[in-house]
């Protein structure tokens, strides 16, 4: 629908061949050394099959945070998703420049937490639910929780997962996750 006098925007990806490497300077602007080492990582003949997923600025954010922990491509795009996951997670386990310690509401053990992620992941993408309302998520999880006996509580850990790990996004009153595939990526998880 169409409300009088405002504009609909859609948003587009950057360009793999043109706008990665500069949106990658722009957030390293301070670490021009990172950025570099970046850049030439993501220019090697095995890094081309991971630009598609890096034209989503959100998620070439994530990538540039994990390419701290992990400098190197994997062979598998899983293994690429895992260690994105896994740099997420344990950077926010830890202490930040100033010292603060960013706590995951949720509390709840690494396992869990990747079992109930794993969990939601899957109920959702095969009830073809890829972008959620509050109430979704919060009775899908209420219903996972029950399931499985695991105590937490649904807004805190959606909380963790917008604002601790921001693999969640909210526009408006919809939440999604930052790339479909991270949601597919979650899916297979708990299906293995």
């Amino acid at each position: 629908t169409r409300l009088t006098n405002f504009t609909s925007y859609e948003i587009c990806g950057l360009d793999e061949e043109t706008e990665i490497e500069p949106f990658i300077q722009q957030q390293l602007f301070k670490n021009k050394e990172f950025a570099e080492s970046i850049i030439s990582t993501l220019k090697l003949p095995s890094s081309k099959k991971y630009l598609p997923l890096l034209t989503n600025p959100l998620f070439l954010i994530l990538f540039i945070n994990s390419f701290e922990s992990y400098p190197k491509l994997p062979p598998k795009i899983s293994s690429f998703y895992w260690q994105v996951f896994d740099a997420l997670f344990e950077k926010h386990e830890t202490f930040s420049k100033s010292g603060y310690r960013r706590p995951k509401l949720s509390d709840l053990k690494r396992e869990e937490f990747e079992f109930v992620l794993n969990s939601f992941s899957f109920v959702s993408y095969f009830q073809s639910q890829f972008n959620f309302n509050q109430i979704y998520i919060e009775k899908t999880l209420r219903e996972i929780r029950k399931t499985y006996k695991i105590k937490f509580e649904p807004t805190e850990f959606i909380e963790d997962l917008k604002v601790t790990l921001s693999i969640i996004i909210e526009d408006g009153s919809d939440l999604s996750f930052i790339h479909r595939t991270l949601q597919e990526y979650f899916t297979t998880r708990y299906l293995s």
